[in-house]
């Protein structure tokens, strides 16, 4: 499906770049010609938008997901059937999802700071209280669905300048109304999905919960509860009664309090568990305060943060300067830290009237990259957005900055943005 780069859709949204594939469909990056904003396609494969179940799957994820309004849930814009298939257009979120990042930090051996793996989970939590209050039950929480948006400044007093979002309602199942054909009641992934889910059982929101407590342990101590890969290894351990490993075992600097979130999310009876979202929310906020009042701990060699800048550049990003009057330049950005401005020891020198001597920077940070405005006159512009000086801004490929007479458009590739079924 990479050959529909380039293609525009429904004479509206022009593909750009692919951001995640799988057996179902496609997901793109687009620009929506409409309303000149950045756009993501979801796409499906054409020998699926011939099935009628799969069919129904998405047309119930952009009839659900259309009638939530909250900041952690990924909004949907439009829905319809184009030459390529069926396709959603949502909001486009710029920082990839959870299961990049926890990719990367397993491989790198170290853990997210325990602040922010409280703040992803409890603003999950937050979301799924909102879902379920609307009878929706969402049945697929992973960290392949929690896509993660960069902010330029915290929601709130004592967070970090991200958000974590839910996506993919593909798997939904409502309270009220029609259900999925009765093949579809084991779908999903069996690693985080809870005992009921696993035995085909009627459902309520507390499963959504037991799959948020495996994402918190897996954030906690970069580890599953549970080895396992399909359904029926899921539903055998689950018969056993096996419970995973105290996350304190894996890592003895976690506080009580972490165990003790985990011990009642993840038990086996839904009855144990917390009676809502809400309920967990709450906890979850708890232990952020909790955590604030604790004797600080020296963890810097075992932790990452999330908005880390990085020493190393993400691969195969580059700048395109068009200059009024010249053709376009072309500036591989191997390099962390890239400065641009008027004098020439800047790594991209821009020497017309307009530009300070040190106007703006990129920095690739675990994120992507972001610019930083350093107070030049007449500003640094991104996607016709003037930016406040100091204040780091996250920039995606296909983003367009404008420093005096100077556009430069970010190409390269992106991280994915979810695991798709």
């Amino acid at each position: 499906m990479t050959s529909l780069i380039g293609q525009t859709i429904n004479n509206r949204y022009r593909l750009e770049s692919l951001l995640g594939d799988g057996g179902m469909g496609a997901v793109y990056r687009a620009y929506d010609l409409n309303l000149d904003r950045q756009v993501a396609i979801k796409l499906m494969h054409a020998h699926f938008a011939r099935k009628a179940e799969f069919r129904a799957r998405l047309v119930q994820e952009a009839q659900t997901a259309a009638k939530l309004d909250h900041p952690s849930i990924v909004k949907i814009h439009d829905f319809g059937n184009s030459e390529p298939g069926l396709f959603i257009a949502m909001e486009y979120v710029n920082g990839g999802s959870l299961r990049e990042h926890l990719r990367r930090l397993q491989t790198m051996g170290k853990y997210l700071p325990l602040a922010q793996s409280l703040q992803i989970a409890a603003q999950i939590a937050d979301a799924l209280d909102y879902a379920h209050r609307r009878g929706i039950i969402h049945r697929d929480v992973k960290p392949g669905n929690v896509l993660l948006k960069r902010l330029t400044r915290p929601d709130a007093p004592g967070e970090q300048p991200f958000r974590a979002m839910l996506t993919d309602f593909g798997l939904v199942k409502l309270q009220e109304g029609s259900e999925m054909t009765q093949s579809g009641a084991t779908l999903g992934t069996p690693t985080y999905m809870s005992p009921e889910q696993c035995e085909g059982g009627d459902l309520d929101g507390r499963t959504d919960l037991y799959s948020l407590g495996v994402i918190l342990y897996e954030l906690a101590t970069n580890k599953l509860p549970f080895a396992m890969k399909t359904l029926s290894e899921a539903m055998a351990l689950h018969q056993r009664g096996e419970t995973p490993p105290p996350a304190r075992m894996i890592r003895p600097d976690l506080p009580p309090i972490i165990d003790a979130i985990l011990a009642k999310a993840l038990t086996k009876a839904r009855e144990n568990r917390y009676a809502d979202a809400a309920d967990m929310a709450t906890a979850l906020q708890g232990a952020i305060v909790a955590l604030e009042g604790a004797p600080t701990q020296i963890m810097h060699r075992e932790e990452v943060d999330i908005l880390e800048q990085v020493k190393e550049p993400p691969p195969g990003h580059e700048l395109h300067i068009e200059t009024p009057g010249h053709p376009t330049s072309v500036f591989a950005l191997t390099q962390a830290v890239i400065t641009m401005g008027r004098n020439a020891d800047n790594d991209v020198v821009l020497p017309a009237e307009g530009v300070s001597r040190h106007h703006a920077r990129l920095q690739a940070t675990a994120l992507g990259w972001e610019v930083i405005d350093l107070g030049g006159i007449n500003g640094t512009w991104l996607d016709e957005r003037r930016l406040r000086a100091s204040d780091a801004t996250p920039i995606a490929p296909g983003s367009r900055l404008r420093i005096g007479p100077y556009a430069l458009i970010l190409h390269g590739p992106e991280v994915a943005i979810q695991d798709l079924p």
